[in-house]
């Protein structure tokens, strides 16, 4: 190191003080140029690198929430004449599921770690503006070198040498001065952490890839899957939905048969389970093992035994939505869903079964029912506390024996949008139901029934909103159609009679909230 200097001058402290701060010196103005092109060619590799990988990850946060999106909404942009019979379809709806837990987040540690992506790529385009900005290097120039070499001083007079070429040697004695430059090495992080992390992130990569790969390697074929999923961490065949089908696996349907077939898959992966064509079902205790069930359906079977210990509760089955339960034998309401709370449960659909009453215990178990259907069954008249369910939004009875519903049936649906009574020796509508009482409703059907008349509710829920009416094959469509319900307002007649054409009439099939029509195809033998 070498260091050539010259004692300070009063001339020299005079022009010092006499020259403005921030005003570059003669000669200064072309090294300062110098060193701080050389620190942005040094710089900028590294950054192009790193804004490179920002903006692949916005491009990989962006592309892959809109393309689910997409993914999920095509089957309704591609036909938006779909309705809610779509729901119904089983490998649709799970799918459904899955792909909205994606997007919703269903814990508070859930959420966390959908945000923190998002948070990462603010704080990485905060820093684009820092990786960009250029570094003015100030008096005594700092260089930074990636050297291991130490500090290196060195003085040189050559700007004023210049200085006193061009201005003189009067000059030269007020301008003398000494520019010092000191070069230090570039100080970043330390080689070994570096390189502790480059191998902790290469071995994360090839954990991840192995973990896939097992994965997909096919298991053993197990018959009555609809859905197979592929997760981390298993050897069992893992499915989300799954039907026992007695008939082609040539079981009755007993407890011991139904458990095998349960152990026969992974448990955590399973989401929907339909068991169909059992003559003697017996719902076995491996039930209560599946956590992440979402729908159970029984169709066409007769149900035996349901006991406490194979009920549905919500310990058990916190996903718990929905239960379906078509072409059953069965004289009532099984323990296994009514022994314990079933808190997520909203919907509970029956169809073609030869129940005649519920038990009380269902207010109890069903404590969130919003969708409540018992169609095509032998109901004669409806129990008084079924008006407790206050959250209730869709209520069907069609295709039952019903002649009289309660006065007050409706009184504390205040949520409720839709009801069915069609199919049903019915003869009059509760004045209950009214914009009073239910200020959503907009749909009654009472096909088929022997209703001749509206009361002043029904006729006020019409004028208040866009309302369906089907009333086709009653009393009330033959009066309106031959002119005789003078009693009614003439615009009210006009949708009555609208309704009445022979091109809004159904089948059975259709005139049922249960799509029947829908799940038949796809539970043959």
């Amino acid at each position: 190191m070498q260091m050539e200097t010259e004692g300070p001058r009063l001339t020299d402290m005079l022009s010092q003080s006499q020259t403005p701060r921030n005003m570059p010196r003669p000669g200064e103005t072309s090294a300062r140029k110098s060193v701080t092109d050389s620190a942005v060619v040094l710089v900028l590799p590294k950054r192009l690198y790193r804004l490179s990988w920002i903006a692949l990850l916005l491009l990989h946060v962006v592309v892959g929430v809109y393309s689910l999106l997409v993914a999920m909404l095509y089957q309704f942009l591609r036909k938006p004449e779909l309705e809610y019979y779509f729901m119904y379809d089983d490998v649709w709806f799970i799918n459904g599921a899955m792909d909205t837990r994606v997007l919703v987040s269903t814990t508070n540690v859930d959420l966390a770690l959908k945000i923190y992506p998002f948070f990462e790529c603010w704080f990485c385009m905060s820093g684009v503006k820092t990786l960009l900005r250029e570094e003015h290097p100030m008096a005594p120039h700092l260089e930074r070198l990636a050297t291991t070499g130490g500090t290196i001083i060195q003085t040189s007079r050559h700007a004023g040498q210049q200085a006193a070429t061009a201005q003189g040697p009067s000059i030269d004695l007020l301008r003398r001065r000494q520019t010092t430059t000191l070069l230090v090495p570039y100080r970043g992080p330390p080689v070994r952490w570096l390189q502790a992390f480059h191998v902790l992130f290469i071995l994360l990569a090839v954990l991840v890839t192995t973990c896939h790969v097992l994965a997909r390697i096919p298991t053993p074929t197990t018959s009555g899957c609809r859905l197979p999923v592929h997760p981390w961490f298993t050897t069992q065949y893992a499915c989300s939905v799954l039907e026992i089908n007695c008939y082609r696996r040539g079981i009755g349907g007993d407890a011991a048969s139904v458990a095998s077939v349960l152990r026969a898959f992974h448990h955590e992966t399973i989401m929907s389970v339909i068991v169909m064509h059992c003559p003697a079902l017996e719902i076995p205790p491996e039930l209560q093992r599946l956590r992440s069930l979402i729908g159970f359906e029984i169709f066409n079977s007769t149900l035996l035994h349901w006991p406490k210990e194979a009920a549905l509760t919500g310990r058990h089955h916190p996903a718990l939505t929905f239960v379906a339960l078509a072409y059953i034998n069965m004289t009532d309401i099984p323990d296994g869903l009514t022994a314990e709370t079933i808190d997520p449960l909203m919907d509970v659909e029956m169809s073609r079964t030869n129940l005649t009453t519920l038990p009380l215990a269902i207010l109890d178990a069903w404590p969130q029912l919003s969708t409540f259907s018992i169609e095509y069954s032998d109901f004669t008249e409806l129990p008084a506390f079924l008006t407790q369910f206050p959250r209730v939004s869709t209520l069907s009875f069609a295709g039952n024996r019903l002649q009289s519903l309660p006065d007050d049936l409706f009184r504390n649906f205040q949520f409720l949008i839709d009801s069915n009574f069609a199919r049903n020796p019915l003869r009059a509508i509760p004045p209950s139901l009214s914009p009073e009482n239910n200020p959503f409703f907009n749909l009654l059907r009472v096909s088929s029934t022997e209703v001749a008349t509206l009361p002043e509710g029904v006729v006020g829920l019409m004028r208040k909103h866009p309302f369906e009416l089907y009333v086709d094959a009653t009393p009330l469509c033959r009066h309106v159609q031959a002119d005789e319900s003078s009693q009614l307002p003439s615009d009210i007649a006009r949708q009555i009679s609208a309704s009445c054409s022979p091109a809004s009439r159904y089948t059975w099939l259709e005139d049922a909230f249960y799509p029947l029509f829908v799940t038949i195809p796809h539970r043959q033998l």
